[in-house]
């Protein structure tokens, strides 16, 4: 299991979200 993180709409204003693949 991986664990990616990516910004939530290009903006670091919004908490970032982790997606896992």
């Amino acid at each position: 299991m991986a664990l990616k993180i990516r910004l939530a709409r290009a903006g670091s204003k919004k908490r970032p979200y982790y997606h896992v693949v």
